[in-house]
C-alpha cells in the first residue's frame, strides 16, 4: 500500500509537536511493515529526504496559486488572512500529491490537520486525523476558561477547517473525548484509533539529571507552561505543597507561554516562583528538552508526574510517564480517563480545582510503599495496548475499509 501523509509541520522542519511525534511513529511502523510511505510537509525548502525505511519526506512550498489565495493573504482581516494561508498551503500539498501520484499510484491520503485537506484528488480516498478541537484548545489557553464551546465561539478560520473536514471520506481521532465532540459538530461518525507509543527502556540519558537534579526528590510537570496545561493550578498550591513536604522540589520542563499579572506579562515559571514565596528556590525549571532520552531520564527519577490540563487529547506526556512506571495525576474530562482509572493506576482530579489537586497530591504522598508500587506496575501495563504493531493493525484495517468503500462507490 502507498500511503501519503500531509502535514503542516514535522521533525524535518524543526517542529516537535504532538502530531509530529505521531506522524513519525506511525509512518515508521508502516514503513517497517513494507508499505511505501510518503510524507508531504509544508516548508520553505524544496528538497526531498529519505527519512526512514520506506518513508520519504517531500517538501511543499506555498507559492502564488489561485487569485483568491493571494487576495485573502493580503487581507487586513486576521481570519481571512489565516484562511488565505491555509488555502495556499493546502494547494501546495495537493500539487505535490499529484506529482507523487503520477510517478507512483497513491492508495490513500491521510491528512493531519483541519483546513489543509481542502484541496484533494477525488479519486484517491482521503481520511483526516483530528488531534484536537481547535476552539476548545484556544479558549482553554486563556485566563478565562470556558469549559463548554458554543457555536458563537468558533472563529471563521476554525469554521472553514470544519467545512474542510466534511470533504474527507472518513475522520478519526485518538481520543474518545475529541471524537464525541467532533462527531456532534460534523454530524458524522468519527472513528477512535489510539496513537502508537514506542518506548525504548535502554534509551535513557542521565547526563542532564546528574548535572542538575541528582539527589533531589521532585514531582514533575512537563509540557507547555501555560493555562491550557493547567500550570496555574500548580501555582495555586505550590506554596502549600513545598511547605508541607519540605524535602521535595517541583520540576517544570517545557516551553513557557507566560502569564499576565499586575498588568504585565511574565514567564509562567516566574509566576509559579512568585506564588512559592520563600520556597521559590525549590521550584526547578528546564526549558524544552529535544532529546527524549534526557527527558525520559528526568521522568524515571521523579516521584510522580502532575498534568492538571484543562484540555488534552490523548496526552503523550501521560502515556510516556505511565510507560516508565510513574503515577500520573491527571484531570477528568481531558482524555486522561482513557488511560487512568482513579486510584488504580493513577489519580484523577477535577479541572481548575487547586483544592482537588492538593488533595490528590496528599493522597499520593500518603500511599504505602507497596500500594504505590502496585499502581506503578498497573500504569506500565495499561499502555502496553499502544504498542506500535497493535495500533498498526487497527489503522491498517481502517485504511483498507475506506479504500474498499471508495472502490465500491465508484462502480
Amino acid at each position: 500500500m502507498h500511503i501519503v501523509y500531509t502535514a503542516d509541520n514535522f521533525f524535518t522542519e524543526g517542529k516537535f509537536s504532538g502530531p509530529a511525534h505521531f506522524l513519525n511513529n506511525i509512518s515508521s511502523v508502516f514503513g517497517r511493515h513494507g508499505h511505501q510511505v510518503s510524507i508531504i510537509v509544508i516548508s520553505n525548502k524544496l528538497d526531498t529526504i529519505q527519512w526512514n525505511k520506506n518513508v520519504t519526506v517531500y517538501r511543499a512550498v506555498p507559492t502564488k496559486g489561485k487569485f483568491i489565495h493571494e487576495a485573502l493573504k493580503n487581507s487586513r482581516d486576521k481570519e481571512k488572512n489565516r484562511i488565505g494561508w491555509i488555502l495556499a498551503g493546502s494547494y501546495s500539498l495537493y500539487e505535490k500529491l499529484e506529482e507523487i501520484n503520477r510517478n507512483t499510484s497513491v492508495d490513500i491520503v491521510d491528512g493531519r490537520c483541519y483546513g489543509f485537506s481542502f484541496y484533494r484528488n477525488k479519486n484517491i480516498p482521503l481520511v483526516t486525523r483530528v488531534s484536537c478541537l481547535y476552539p476548545e484548545g484556544r479558549l482553554a489557553g486563556s485566563s478565562e476558561f470556558k469549559p463548554e464551546v458554543k457555536k458563537k465561539d468558533w472563529l471563521l478560520s476554525e469554521k472553514f477547517g470544519l467545512y474542510s473536514l466534511r470533504k474527507a471520506d472518513a475522520v478519526y481521532a485518538p481520543s474518545i473525548n475529541v471524537s464525541t465532540k467532533l462527531a456532534d459538530r460534523l454530524h458524522r461518525k468519527v472513528q477512535v484509533i489510539e496513537s502508537p507509543f514506542n518506548f525504548g527502556r535502554n534509551s535513557f540519558d542521565d547526563s542532564l539529571y546528574r548535572k542538575e537534579y541528582q539527589g533531589k526528590k521532585y514531582l514533575l510537570f512537563y509540557g507547555t507552561l501555560g493555562f491550557l496545561k493547567g500550570v496555574h493550578n500548580i501555582a495555586a498550591i505550590i506554596f502549600e505543597f513545598l511547605d508541607r513536604y519540605k524535602d521535595f522540589y517541583f520540576l517544570f520542563v517545557g516551553d513557557d507561554t507566560g502569564v499576565i499579572t499586575d498588568g504585565k506579562k511574565i514567564p509562567m515559571i516566574d509566576y509559579v516562583r512568585l506564588k512559592a514565596g520563600s520556597y521559590a528556590g525549590r521550584v526547578l525549571y528546564s526549558p524544552f528538552i529535544r532529546k527524549k532520552e534526557q527527558l525520559y531520564s528526568l521522568v524515571s527519577h521523579s516521584f510522580a508526574c502532575v498534568f492538571p490540563s484543562r484540555v488534552d487529547n490523548f496526552p503523550n506526556a501521560c502515556i510516556e510517564s505511565m510507560a516508565i512506571g510513574k503515577i500520573v495525576v491527571g484531570t477528568k474530562g481531558a482524555s486522561f480517563e482513557q488511560l487512568i482509572t482513579d486510584k488504580e493506576n493513577g489519580l484523577l482530579v477535577e479541572k481548575d480545582s487547586p483544592k482537588a489537586l492538593m488533595k490528590a497530591i496528599d493522597d499520593l504522598m500518603s500511599l504505602p510503599e507497596e500500594k504505590r508500587r502496585q499502581m506503578e506496575e498497573r500504569a506500565k501495563k495499561t499502555v502496553e495496548r499502544l504498542k506500535p504493531d497493535a495500533v498498526y493493525g487497527n489503522l491498517l484495517s481502517f485504511y483498507e475499509d475506506i479504500i474498499a468503500i471508495k472502490k465500491y462507490r465508484r462502480r
